[in-house]
């Protein structure tokens, strides 16, 4: 009897470590499912096969339309897509679930597409470029020097790596926050996630480096209207009008649409009536972003 009841608690014993071994680790597992694209399959298909909903598959992975690429890593989440309460946290987060979803393939120097590989500047371009921000096919180098620099990091980023003495930048890749970012480059033979941690990377001095589509602008700290417009080659006055500024005052933080072709999504009404209503439209979609507190102005 004495024994039996041993064996009994030993048998107990097992089973409690074996739940609280494998059971956790198949949970964990089953509630962030990575789903890798076959020939053949369609935005349409996997979502069916995880019982979601198309829309929802494209939302979590930051997909700018329903082509796939074998290989392709999809996320799948059950639960609702929920964007971020900011519009740039939102562009911010489809740059950097869109990037991880080409986890795995190839390096290849001098490429920037799914079917031949990418280097690290290739990567870059496709990413930003399949998320509307249009730029151009550059080097490293070529994108550190157009990037608008940023002392606090954000998902969606650009990071960069450069040597400490001569400022001669080595390698970048898509920042995806905590110090992780996707990359294309030097260390491994396909695209990974990579950390700043990593004792290869930490050896170099690193900046970040943020893009926005059809020439936006967000104003940093000690930048004046003056030193903007001669940045872009763009007058104040045109600057201004653009954005329905009244003065050559700015603050830190505000959005500033440099180019002719809008974000915000009116329509110019050509009748009279309605052209004081699009300037305060304007205006106000630079300040978005700004904390709302009830009954303060703006400092």
């Amino acid at each position: 009897m004495f024994n039996g009841k041993i064996i009994s608690c030993m048998i107990l014993t097992l089973v409690f470590m074996v739940s609280f071994t494998f059971l956790a680790g198949l949970k964990a597992e089953a509630a962030d499912p990575v789903h890798t694209v076959l020939t053949g399959e369609t935005v349409e298909s996997i979502a069916k096969t995880y019982d979601i909903s198309a829309e929802q598959l494209m939302k979590t992975n930051g997909l700018p339309d329903e082509k796939l690429f074998a290989g392709q890593k999809l996320t799948i989440i059950q639960t609702a897509y929920t964007p971020s309460i900011y519009q740039w946290s939102e562009r911010g987060k489809k740059i950097a679930n869109y990037a991880k979803s080409f986890i795995g393939f190839k390096k290849t120097a001098g490429e920037e597409t799914p079917e031949k590989g990418f280097d690290s500047s290739g990567l870059i371009h496709w990413v930003l470029s399949r998320q509307n921000v249009p730029v151009d096919r550059l080097t490293v180098d070529g994108f550190y020097k157009q990037g608008m620099d940023t002392d606090t990091p954000k998902t969606g980023d650009i990071i960069f790596f450069l040597e400490k003495d001569s400022l001669k930048v080595v390698t970048a890749g898509i920042y995806v926050g905590e110090n992780q970012f996707v990359n294309s480059g030097y260390g491994a033979e396909t695209v990974q996630v990579r950390s700043t941690t990593e004792d290869y990377f930490a050896k170099y001095q690193v900046a970040y480096k943020t893009y926005t589509p059809k020439g936006e602008h967000i104003v940093q700290s000690g930048e004046t209207l003056n030193s903007i417009s001669e940045n872009y080659s763009i007058s104040m006055s045109t600057i201004k009008s653009r954005n329905a500024l009244r003065t050559d005052e700015l603050m830190q933080g505000q959005y500033l649409q440099l180019y002719s072709n809008p974000l915000f999504p009116f329509y110019v009404n050509q009748e009279a009536a309605y052209d004081k209503a699009y300037d305060v439209i304007k205006y106000a979609y630079t300040l978005r972003g700004f904390t709302y507190v009830f009954g303060e102005k703006i400092q």
